[in-house]
């Protein structure tokens, strides 16, 4: 099923928009640009389809819950290879993957975790966001919605494979991604372009899976309370204050 357009939800208040610098190279005349995301693009809504079936993983996708994540990296937004395993050891850490920029339904997604950013502050788990884009239509979406968070360019799979999220587009797929004027990444010479499954991993500083969800469906993103459920079922959250470290009342 392709990211399909849908009757937007209300409006929240829109993230500031800002450029970003980056010494990654521009994209040929020959490759579709990346649509700038308008202000007024609409949020997910406040608990997702998937609300209640949030935290599972379809059988043969993702990385279990108690497995340690491979380890893979990739370059970010600067040029800089980050490596997964590496990068988790500053703290718990979201691992999110999306399809691409080109897609509605994960535009949407990406403007609410912005918008939601200072939750995620607030408890101490940042993102690594992760997709099959070229490092420019990352740049671009990176631009796009202001996010702070790094973002890795997998567009070689060698990540998605590694989560075993790997899709393959069907031509039925193809054919909606078109029919909405969407630009997907390019397929290779004599194959299918691929894409990853949308998929969310919470990671303490070992590398351990603590939480996880992925979809077969492009259409059923988690939406940011789901992600915050997933933080405070893991007990990777902030920690309650002892007794000791409470002031005692005269």
């Amino acid at each position: 099923m392709a990211c399909e357009k849908s009757d937007p939800p209300p409006s929240s208040t829109p993230p500031a928009t800002a450029s970003v610098t980056a010494s990654l190279p521009v994209p040929p005349a020959a490759e579709a640009p990346v649509k700038a995301v308008p202000s007024s693009l609409p949020m997910l809504a406040h608990l997702s389809p998937s609300w209640g079936n949030h935290g599972k993983l379809p059988k043969g996708l993702g990385i279990a819950v108690g497995r340690t994540i491979p380890d893979v990296g990739a370059l970010d937004t600067n040029g800089q290879r980050i490596n997964l395993l590496e990068a988790v050891r500053q703290g718990p850490t979201v691992l999110l993957f999306y399809r691409g920029g080109f897609c509605d339904f994960v535009n949407y997604q990406l403007r609410s975790l912005v918008v939601r950013g200072h939750q995620f502050e607030k408890v101490g788990v940042p993102f690594i966001l992760i997709s099959p884009d070229s490092p420019e239509a990352v740049v671009a979406t990176r631009a796009a919605h202001n996010i702070q968070w790094p973002m890795l360019s997998d567009a070689d799979l060698s990540i998605i494979k590694a989560f075993k999220l790997t899709h393959e587009i069907t031509d039925p797929e193809l054919a909606e991604i078109k029919r909405f004027k969407m630009q997907p990444p390019k397929a290779p010479a004599g194959g299918r372009a691929m894409l990853t499954y949308p998929a969310v991993f919470l990671v303490d500083e070992q590398g351990k899976v603590k939480w996880a969800h992925a979809e077969t469906n492009p259409e059923m993103l988690v939406a940011p309370d789901q992600i915050l459920d997933g933080i405070k079922q893991s007990g990777l959250g902030p920690k309650p204050a002892s007794p000791e470290a409470r002031p005692k009342v005269p």
